[in-house]
């Protein structure tokens, strides 16, 4: 619970040598600071339907976003919507937070830009709403610790006594985990897996006193049959230490690869008066970080920023031009142009354009290393 606080203002009586003091100013009511208890919550997200210019509209694909934490009682955290376009590929685009941005929320715009819709039937004036639900940690659907333990938060974390619900009822097999003597892992490239996405499956099993798996079974997933029966084929040749052992538990998880950024389109190019070059030279590059929760879910980005430059090197007049699929790209890469500096030049340069692309690896790795974006020169 948070500590009331309470702020009584008082009034002072002030005497000095021959001056008469103040009649005492009366005792004003505490001001009290404080509300209900707070506790640590499950945040997850309910996708709404699909709406393009009013008609509603079905996709092939639409990841569901992962649960977050948050010492929060909801108070203030409403449903979230965005408006997007869909290109002629089917992917969306534009995407942009019609409603404020609230807090647990980072991975909705990733998993909408991660979505898919039928090629060939572009459309305009797009929205979604997600809606949030909170759950105690010590009572959540045991599915969303599981996602949790495996792509964790970056905070709050959840707390490790909420996780011992995962394991099954009457298990001996944690305390300590049994040693591995063999272990065999799936061939995860094998495995379907769409970009943007993510999957995950729990093997439960027991050992015989061997150590040889017994029992295999998938006792939790996120339904992708592939890494399940891969999984577990991979426990049962898997051998561990001599001593029978009861409700054992391996846990294997599929990402998607990296989902490209849609192509910068040849329009976006410096107007006809702009008198920038690309010998324009960096004295301090920029040096744009990528959207955490878009690196998370491996999609990839871009912006394009216009600015002017004085004789003296500084930026100005910076704005975003155009950012794909999202907005949040254009955010980041205006934050990076905001400290970024060029050599001295004769004369003022106006209607300068860069663009900035946000990669990743073919294969993304899982955690949470820092990612950095590609800058050009000024065009």
């Amino acid at each position: 619970m948070i500590q009331k606080y309470m702020i009584a203002l008082l009034g002072v009586a002030a005497a000095q040598v021959g001056v008469n003091a103040p009649p005492t100013a009366p005792e004003l009511p505490p001001v009290v600071i404080g509300g209900p208890a707070i506790s640590q919550k499950i945040i997850t997200w309910r996708t709404g339907p699909i709406l393009c210019d009013g008609t509603a509209r079905v996709s092939a694909l639409l990841p569901e976003p992962g649960p977050d934490t948050g010492w929060t009682e909801g108070r203030g955290l409403g449903p979230v919507t965005f408006a997007f376009a869909i290109d002629e590929a089917g992917r969306p685009h534009a995407i942009n937070p019609r409603t404020l941005i609230a807090p647990f929320s980072a991975d909705l715009e990733p998993t909408l830009a991660a979505a898919q819709f039928k090629p060939g039937a572009p459309a305009q004036h797009c929205e979604i709403t997600y809606t949030p639900t909170f759950t105690d940690s010590n009572s959540a659907p045991v599915d969303a610790l599981i996602d949790l333990s495996l792509f964790p938060p970056r905070y709050p974390p959840v707390p490790a006594a909420s996780f011992v619900r995962i394991r099954p009822a009457g298990s001996d097999c944690f305390a300590p985990q049994p040693v591995p003597r063999t272990r065999v892992y799936p061939d995860f490239k094998a495995i379907p897996q769409a970009s943007g996405t993510r999957s995950w499956t729990v093997v439960g099993f027991d050992l015989d006193s061997q150590g040889r798996p017994q029992r295999v079974t998938i006792s939790h997933s996120t339904g992708n049959q592939a890494l399940d029966a891969a999984a577990a084929k991979a426990v049962a040749q898997s051998r561990f230490e001599p001593g029978a052992r009861r409700g054992c538990q391996a846990p294997f998880w599929r990402t998607g690869n990296v989902l490209p950024a849609p192509p910068v389109p040849d329009a976006l190019q410096p107007s006809a008066r702009s008198n920038c070059t690309q010998t324009t030279t960096w004295k301090r590059r920029p040096n744009p970080v990528f959207p955490d929760s878009f690196r998370r879910r491996a999609v990839e980005g871009w912006a394009v920023v216009g600015y002017d430059i004085a004789s003296w090197g500084a930026l100005g007049n910076l704005r975003i031009i155009a950012s794909e699929p999202a907005s949040e790209f254009g955010e980041a890469a205006l934050r990076a142009m905001q400290v970024a500096k060029t050599e001295p030049g004769p004369q003022e340069r106006i209607g300068c354009v860069t663009v900035v692309r946000f990669k990743l690896a073919d294969e993304p790795p899982i955690a949470p290393t820092p990612a950095r974006g590609d800058i050009s020169p000024p065009l």
